[in-house]
């Protein structure tokens, strides 16, 4: 029997989901959180001159008022020859067909008004004296302290090399024959000049260390905490000896042993650790800008006087749209050519299909918010505590809708509620079985169960992660000891060796 390939054809009859440009344009709109929205939308208000903003309804002005005269024909003409046009279908015709439903806008009534304008000028003074000032960096203050400094000019610039070449903690992390010495190719230098060059980069880094904060320019842990110590204090010794021989049984809570090979107290070891606990380990950690997110709610959620959590969206925040009709009229005359025709089709059928998507968000969003309050109104009456477990599909089946777009609702979505802000995807929680029910206990009751059991324990003798898993089997959590470890080390609880208190 032979075997070989061959080309032909067949027919089949298939079914499957094909998503179109307009659908995939829907579910990008639906994943936009509110700032990215506003944005999209100025971004199409300022490409498409068939999107238009209703002034009307911002300025309370009546309908009825009398129609202007249609833009130039000689603009839109040029506007088609700069921007070009696609192959794109139109849905012009189905446009057509909602003539009754939404009312002509004239070009004057789509103009901004003035308090339109004044408004947007508010919100961006707003937004501008919401910025954060620029914070000194640790750079910068160190150099400034040189100022007070009667150095000479090439010890000064070595000490500033010096400054510039600290990381964000303020340690020097590069040697200093690295930055000073250069390094050409096929070029040396005598021992007489690397001696130069060392004795100039000692005197500056010293003059480094010197500088506050104290324990900059160290290069390493143990040296940035011996720069901080005081030659005073009467435990300066004993403090140096800690240090520069126990850190590492410090971390590990291995206090008796400590006490014995320094030959003291553990009263005596108690005061030395309580100095230390007061250094710091991180000098530029003060210095490091620290940028804070500007959350803006998407979802608003209230307590009705019956007890209900009702979910609604800010109106406000999105300038009111419209399409512009009075390009309509300029497609039936017969003055004008199918290149400018098809064009205004395409810009129109775009404005229309933004609305819709917008519309089609808020609708979605809200039903997906909603359904997620009900289901932890427990949460919202009681905390933390009371969360239930939460699955995407849960809600997606409830609303019978794709998991895909709850998943794109809650993306990058915030919710206020009576008890703070809160990202929509926090309510979605695993969980584990319950002894007294079949719902499960979500993964937030557990680890604050817990903390609750590690702080009621006996410091002197506290309890380890499997003494930890027996008590929680107690209380009706069947939980594994794996997960105990997972759960205190993601709310940064020590170990029980860690946590002993010896004194």
């Amino acid at each position: 029997m032979s075997m070989g390939f061959r080309i032909h054809q067949q027919q089949r009859q298939v079914q499957k989901q094909v998503q179109t440009l307009r659908m995939i344009q829907s579910m990008e709109i639906l994943q936009l959180s509110t700032l990215e929205l506003q944005e999209r939308i100025q971004e199409e208000l300022q490409e498409n001159p068939a999107l238009e903003v209703r002034e009307d309804l911002i300025d309370g002005q009546e309908d009825g008022q009398d129609e202007t005269e249609s833009f130039e024909r000689t603009t839109i003409e040029e506007r088609v020859l700069d921007i070009g046009h696609g192959n794109e279908s139109s849905d012009f015709e189905r446009l057509s067909s909602m003539d009754g439903e939404i009312p002509d806008f004239t070009e004057e009534n789509s103009r901004p008004s003035q308090s339109y304008l004044e408004e947007l000028s508010q919100r961006h003074m707003d937004m501008f004296a919401n910025i954060q000032a620029r914070h000194e960096t640790l750079q910068e203050h160190l150099k400034s302290q040189l100022f007070w400094m009667d150095l000479e000019p090439k010890l000064q610039e070595t000490v500033e090399k010096i400054i510039f070449n600290l990381d964000d903690r303020g340690f020097l992390n590069t040697s200093l024959m690295d930055i000073f010495v250069p390094q050409q190719q096929g070029s040396t230098i005598s021992q007489e000049e690397q001696k130069v060059f060392r004795e100039l980069a000692d005197e500056a880094l010293r003059i480094v260390k010197t500088l506050e904060p104290r324990g900059v320019g160290a290069s390493n842990l143990q040296e940035c905490l011996l720069l901080q110590l005081d030659p005073s204090d009467v435990d300066y010794v004993l403090m140096v000896q800690l240090i520069s021989d126990h850190l590492t049984d410090v971390e590990h809570n291995r206090l008796p042993a400590i006490s014995k090979k320094m030959g003291i107290s553990l009263d005596v070891l108690d005061g030395l650790l309580q100095k230390l606990r007061r250094l710091n380990p991180d000098p530029g950690r003060e210095f490091r800008e620290t940028i804070v997110a500007n959350v803006v709610p998407d979802v608003y959620c209230v307590l009705q006087d019956d007890g209900r959590y009702v979910v609604s969206l800010d109106e406000n925040i999105f300038p009111p749209l419209c399409v512009n009709y009075n390009y309509r009229s300029m497609i039936r005359g017969e003055q004008v050519s199918k290149e400018v025709q098809d064009y205004i089709r395409k810009k129109m059928s775009a404005a229309q299909w933004l609305l819709e998507s917008i519309q089609q968000r808020k609708h979605t969003l809200l039903r997906v918010s909603q359904a997620i309050m009900d289901y932890q109104k427990d949460f919202l009456d009681c905390g933390p505590d009371a969360m239930r477990p939460l699955k995407m599909q849960q809600i997606a089946d409830e609303l019978q809708i794709q998991v895909s777009t709850v998943s794109r609702a809650v993306d990058g979505k915030w919710i206020q509620t009576p008890r703070g802000i809160f990202p929509l995807r926090r309510f979605f929680v695993g969980g584990y079985s319950h002894s007294e029910g079949d719902e499960g206990i979500s993964r937030d009751t557990i680890q604050l169960k817990i903390k609750e059991i590690i702080e009621n324990e006996d410091k002197k003798n506290p309890l380890s992660d499997e003494a930890i898993t027996e008590e929680l089997e107690r209380c009706g959590f069947s939980i594994n000891r794996r997960t105990v470890v997972k759960y205190r080390q993601a709310m940064n609880i020590p170990s029980s060796r860690q946590r002993k208190v010896w004194k």
